[in-house]
């Protein structure tokens, strides 16, 4: 494990050498707001479920002073998403997540690499069965954490702008896994916690996407693809999720 950490750590420092230290914009604060569409396929041990066109919304925030960039977004623990029918049984899937990133620009702003945290929470309701009456089922929930490591290229397009392609990717995820059976009969509710599990994942997510500013405000919107692996400590699977998500956003740009 600790060797993997190097071979990670080696390519950013790589990167981050091949950059000229050289400021390339002024001081700028970023705020946004999209909307993404999450599509894919959600796999466990016990099956397959294919996750349906499921919106969600993600804040951002980021400041750049001159080559350095601090940025954060994530999902705001809001609600629950419906599932339909699936062979795993699934109701709904309460997801939320915030990652930062700290990144270090070329000269002409057209390359950067980055490094930053990545952070999971997740609670989905299962149910086993279900009458007028009676309803069992399981809540299974953890929270998932790790270091990422990204490489940015930009294109330019007129001068506010421009294209964007980036790669990210979480080598080590360390997470917690917890269940709760439960069984509702003629409204009351009964519950009984199980002992936890630790898992292990890993994480690689592409993202395409196109800035279009006018004065202070923007458009962006683009295309991501995240594919996630997660294993328990006795190597079973735990899960795997493969989702391509298109989004679309407003931007709030302060300062010169």
């Amino acid at each position: 494990m600790r060797s993997m950490y190097r071979v990670w750590a080696a390519i950013w420092l790589t990167s981050v050498v091949a950059i000229v230290p050289c400021a390339a914009y002024a001081d700028q604060t970023t705020a946004g707001i999209s909307i993404i569409v999450v599509h894919g396929q959600h796999v466990e041990q016990n099956g397959i479920a294919n996750a349906p066109l499921v919106p969600a919304p993600v804040l951002e925030l980021s400041r750049r002073s001159r080559s350095l960039e601090v940025s954060a977004e994530g999902i705001p623990p809001l609600r629950s998403y419906a599932v339909g029918s699936n062979a795993l049984g699934i109701r709904s899937i309460g997801l939320s997540y915030f990652q930062s990133s700290i990144r270090y620009w070329n000269k002409a702003g057209t390359f950067a690499a980055g490094v930053g945290e990545t952070l999971y929470n997740q609670r989905t309701d299962y149910v086993i069965y279900s009458s007028s009456q009676l309803v069992t089922g399981q809540y299974d929930a953890s929270r998932v954490v790790g270091a990422r490591y990204e490489i940015v290229g930009r294109k330019p397009l007129g001068t506010q702008s421009g294209v964007e392609l980036s790669l990210s990717v979480n080598p080590s995820l360390h997470g917690r896994m917890g269940w709760t059976d439960y069984q509702t009969f003629a409204g009351r509710l009964a519950t009984l916690q199980l002992p936890p599990e630790w898992e292990r994942g890993s994480q690689v997510q592409l993202v395409a996407q196109v800035d279009r500013r006018a004065g202070a405000f923007g458009l962006r919107y683009g295309i991501r693809y995240l594919n996630y692996i997660a294993r328990f400590d006795d190597g079973t699977l735990a899960d795997r999720n493969t989702f391509i998500m298109p989004f679309f956003g407003v931007t709030r740009a302060f300062g010169p």
